[in-house]
Order: C-alpha cells, then sequence, then structure tokens
C-alpha cells in the first residue's frame, strides 16, 4: 500500500514535497536490481511524506530514465509517485517486493526535514518494487521518523 494510500485508509491528509530530482549514473547495487546496462541514468528523487503536515519519511527513489523519460519533477509535489505512474505511465507496481529494515539513528542532514533531533532513532526502509509483469521498476530508500509510524509485516 502506497503511503497516500495509507494515510487516506487512516483518516490523514497525505502530503509531499520534492527536494531535488536529478538524473545520475547508475551505481552496480543499482544495476544490479534493475537489471539496466552499464550506461543506465536513474533519476534520483529526494522527497518528504507527510501526513496531516507532520513529516513522516525522507525518502529517495531510484527509477529508470528509460521508465519514465519524461519524468517532471513538478508533477510529483504534493501528490503520490505510485498514482503518477499508474496514471501517466500506466505501469501498476507488484504487491509482491523484497523489502529490508534497520534501525539507526538519523543523520543531521536529513533531521530538520523531518523536524527530529539528531541522534533520533529512525527506521531505514530499502524496498525493491517490481511492475505487475514482476520486472524490476525502482527502488526506494525511506528513512522514517521511528515513533511516528508503524510497518505491518
Amino acid at each position: 500500500m502506497s503511503f497516500s494510500a495509507a494515510c487516506i485508509a487512516n483518516g490523514r491528509r497525505p502530503s509531499s514535497h520534492i527536494i531535488s530530482c536529478t538524473v545520475m549514473d547508475a551505481e552496480n547495487w543499482q544495476k544490479e536490481f534493475l537489471k539496466i546496462q552499464d550506461d543506465s541514468r536513474l533519476y534520483h528523487i529526494e522527497r518528504v511524506l507527510a501526513a496531516d503536515d507532520l513529516p513522516i519519511i525522507y525518502e529517495h527513489i531510484y527509477i529508470p530514465v528509460s521508465r519514465v523519460p519524461d519524468l517532471q519533477a513538478e508533477r510529483l509535489e504534493g501528490g503520490s509517485f505510485t498514482r503518477m505512474l499508474s496514471e501517466e505511465y500506466n505501469v501498476q507496481e507488484s504487491e509482491k517486493g523484497r523489502s529490508t529494515v534497520e534501525v539507526r539513528m538519523i543523520p543531521q542532514s536529513i533531521a530538520g526535514y523531518l523536524k527530529m533531533s539528531t541522534g533520533e532513532p529512525v527506521m531505514i526502509l530499502t524496498s525493491y518494487i517490481n511492475d505487475k509483469e514482476e520486472n524490476p521498476l525502482y527502488i526506494s530508500y525511506e528513512i522514517i521518523a521511528g515513533g511516528r509510524y508503524r510497518i505491518s509485516i
């Protein structure tokens, strides 16, 4: 379930704010999962997801430029990445996927975005997302304010 859908299901108002959207060379770990060529480029999207204006997640999304060649970051401002993929690119995410969860301390560079103090605990959720045909779609790396979000496994 997407962040937006989870918020709505719990009576909260989701929102997102784009920090940056750049094009980068893929690193080896990204190439492995995404099954892309050595010279492939990725969009690297950084954004903050909030519920009722309270920041919950600082997210990094890595998606091949070839999957969304005309991506414009402003289309994501305030909106859902999952909905944009579905409505604008006719791509749906698989219900299956692989994720890892770990606990760390929030770095100073991210703390302000989540309205937290440096060193507070956060959950790190790395998700490897496929499309409905089980082809690699994107990688999401989320830094989650630990006391503000619950994940059911």
